[in-house]
């Protein structure tokens, strides 16, 4: 899967992907698609929220 983010931290496309163990790839490109920033491992569904998020618009102002 692949979509258009544009925030804090990120702009650019994200890509999702099902790697051969079940797990999920998560690739931040620049709109060129040079990668900017992967998972060393692979992510549980649970996990890729929280993954996504911190990358790409997460701040600690939001905590409050």
């Amino acid at each position: 899967m692949r979509f258009k983010v544009n925030g804090h931290h990120h702009k650019g496309h994200v890509y999702i992907f099902v790697n051969g163990d079940d797990l999920f790839d998560v690739y931040l490109t620049s709109l060129q698609g040079t990668i900017k920033d992967h998972t060393e491992q692979g992510l549980y569904f649970d996990m890729l929220f929280d993954w996504i998020d911190k990358r790409i618009e997460y701040i600690d102002d939001y905590v409050r």
